[in-house]
């Protein structure tokens, strides 16, 4: 193996074991902050840490479409918690 190829072995594996992804949760505070900071500067420095998961197309549309849907239900459940 030569010395470039070692090199490029060895930041591969630092970068995998340094850098893992997470399955997004709007629930989460550190996640909605994580994609609120990706909001507010249009960059995933240095990675997007999170999976893109089935049907969603692109990591964007499903954060955005998950954390719509995560605040839909928490107002349902306060307004029927309201009306018992």
């Amino acid at each position: 193996m030569t010395s470039q190829q070692n090199y490029r072995t060895i930041h591969y594996m630092k970068n995998a074991y340094l850098f893992h992804r997470i399955t997004f949760d709007p629930s989460k505070k550190d996640h909605r902050l994580l994609f609120s900071k990706f909001l507010d500067g249009a960059s995933w420095r240095p990675n997007c840490p999170f999976i893109l998961e089935e049907p969603y197309g692109d990591v964007v549309s499903m954060c955005l479409n998950k954390t719509a849907r995560y605040y839909i239900e928490k107002d349902k459940s306060l307004v029927e918690a309201k009306e018992i």
